[in-house]
């Protein structure tokens, strides 16, 4: 068979290489030039086709390679790497299918080999190899998925010319739709429609390096050891957690020097780059420690730092890390939540204080908090409604504060309304510059919808889920939703990655598309949330149970608090795709 590419000097890796179209498209590309990286299941069927390849004068290393097995995928690399030191073409041909007969008798232990083999080890391929790729201007990413069919149907349909057949529509496939491109340092995903195009950055990294391996370690084995089992059995049960618990966590980590690490070492940070701080939020998500509450720490503190000034940082931040100051966020009212910008909350400026009238609503913990930082407006004449809106810190002692609970469908007292009456503040609590105060909210906004993906946490109760559910594995509807909810979080967390590497190399928050991890994180815990609750069962009528009903109603809002979801995709369209 004629080559369809010059390949001369290129390096490919085909998993899956050793029979049918794995095979033929190894050799399709051997003749084209490329020297071929080959793996199989069976040592001894890579032996042969290795023979038989050098045989035609094909440089080609071949080895055994289990890809459900991501050690194996990563010791397969090393070795291409370490001979020829470099890939350029990947071809994630390898799949298993251990079972063939109706889809009501697939077994678990099946269905688990299905989804490694399939779906995890793609990813994996992909995390290994892309960035290596980018780096050198060029490659290809292919992923080769074929019909397959077993027993006697297999026998009777096979054909001795049916893999070379293949190999050419899939030649011919690449060479007019489908090959993912690597040009100009980008990665440019080529479909039928020419116009809707993918760009990555060329360095992305998704792999954690050695040093950061054994920091996840440290942080692991010191959360496991200093994490109260009071709290931790909290959490596990969905109880309720009080200010006091929620501060008692708060300080043992502060006793450690770690509640805030993405502040600077002055002012009590750790020093972490962004995937060390990556790793201990994911570490307290996945060991089920009480959340820290972010108001404070990864919200007013970020602001301050940017935008406060001397005075505002050495009164504010040293009592915020020691939880000394419990914080919360006015920023929705009555008929401005998503349009926040048409809030009317009023400030008016008299005699070096600010007197504010209006109403919050939806402030999350306002009934624990000391202090609130707030958005008002203190220019109501602006022609544009982001303007003439300021930045304050209101002490929630002051008089004319007042907080009414608001109860959620789940019975739960977390979010509140709060109103101010003739409230009176010093005007050194404002913030960057009057009517400035649109420009730190937009600051402020990124942070918070960085931290809305926790992804952490959803790994734990996907394990938890899966342990939970035992009983429910035969049922296939449950099983399917199961294994999207994982490969999606999976995604997410890659995505995740990608924007930790980004604010690495540009020193930068993140844009308007971290709204994606906004978007599909929360859809992740309401999914989770709901298998949970399916797993329990309707009849079920234990304390646990009830907890899941619960917090399945508690997730609901999820899509909705820091920006509907609905709103995070105009943004999307908006400021990242130009639509």
């Amino acid at each position: 068979m004629a080559s369809l590419f010059d390949l001369n000097g290129k390096v490919a890796l085909v998993t899956g290489a050793t029979r049918g179209i794995g095979r033929s498209i190894a050799e399709e590309l051997a003749r084209a030039g490329a020297r071929i990286a080959l793996c199989s299941r069976k040592a001894e069927a890579c032996e042969e086709v290795r023979k038989e390849f050098e045989s035609k004068g094909f440089e080609v290393l071949a080895r055994s390679c289990n890809v459900s097995h991501r050690e194996d995928l990563q010791a397969l690399i090393d070795d291409t790497v370490r001979r020829w030191g470099r890939i350029d073409i990947v071809v994630a041909n390898a799949a298993i299918n251990p079972y063939y007969g109706p889809l009501t008798g697939i077994s678990d232990e099946a269905f688990d080999k299905i989804l490694a083999a399939n779906v995890k080890s793609v990813l994996w391929l992909a995390g290994m190899t892309l960035p290596g790729m980018a780096e050198r201007g060029g490659g290809s990413f292919i992923v080769v998925g074929s019909r397959a069919v077993g027993g006697r149907e297999a026998a009777q349909r096979a054909h001795p010319g049916d893999a070379s057949a293949a190999a050419r529509r899939a030649a011919r496939y690449w060479r007019h739709r489908g090959v993912p491109r690597l040009r100009r340092r980008r990665v440019h995903h080529r479909a039928v429609h020419r116009r809707r195009r993918r760009v990555y950055h060329s360095l992305m990294d998704l792999n954690y390096s050695v040093e950061e391996v054994d920091f996840r370690d440290t942080v692991r084995t010191w959360l496991s050891e200093n994490l109260p089992k009071d709290l931790k059995e909290k959490v596990d049960r969905y109880a309720h957690l009080s200010k006091e618990d929620l501060l008692r966590w708060h300080r043992i980590l502060a006793g450690k020097g770690w509640v805030a690490p993405a502040w600077p070492k002055e002012w009590g940070g750790t020093g972490w780059n962004v995937v060390q701080r990556y790793i201990f939020e994911e570490e307290l998500g996945y060991v089920g420690a009480p959340p820290l509450i972010p108001f404070g720490l990864a919200m007013c503190a970020p602001v301050l730092l940017r935008f406060g000034n001397e005075a505002q940082k050495k009164r504010f931040l040293p009592r915020i890390y020691q939880g000394e100051d419990f914080w919360c966020q006015g920023y929705s009212e009555p008929g401005s939540g998503s349009d926040l910008a048409s809030l009317k909350t009023k400030a008016v400026r008299e005699n070096g204080r600010y007197v504010v009238n209006g109403q919050k609503t939806w402030t999350t913990l306002a009934h624990y908090a000391d202090w609130i930082f707030c958005l008002v407006r203190t220019d109501p004449t602006s022609e544009k409604r982001q303007e003439g809106i300021s930045f304050l810190l209101i002490d929630m002692k002051t008089p004319g504060v007042s907080v009414r609970p608001l109860i959620l469908m789940d019975g739960a007292h977390e979010v509140n309304e709060v109103f101010f009456d003739d409230v009176s503040v010093p005007a050194e609590n404002l913030v960057h510059e009057e009517g400035k105060g649109w420009t730190v909210a937009k600051y402020l906004l990124g942070y918070e919808r960085m931290n809305t993906g926790r992804i952490g946490e959803s790994k734990r109760q996907l394990a938890r889920l899966k342990e939970f559910s035992s009983g429910k594995l035969n049922d296939l509807r449950f099983r399917d939703r199961l294994s999207r909810v994982e490969v999606e979080l999976t995604a997410l967390e890659i995505t995740n990655l990608r924007f930790l590497d980004r604010m690495r190399r540009s020193g930068q928050p993140p844009g308007a598309d971290v709204s994606m991890l906004k978007i599909k994180g929360t859809e992740i815990q309401q999914a989770l949330a709901e298998l949970m609750m399916q797993a329990a069962g309707p009849a079920s009528g234990d304390e646990f149970a009830a907890a899941l009903g619960r917090r399945y109603l508690s997730m609901r809002k999820t899509t909705i608090y820091a920006g509907s979801n609905e709103i995070q995709r105009n943004i999307i369209a908006k400021m990242t795709l130009g639509l």
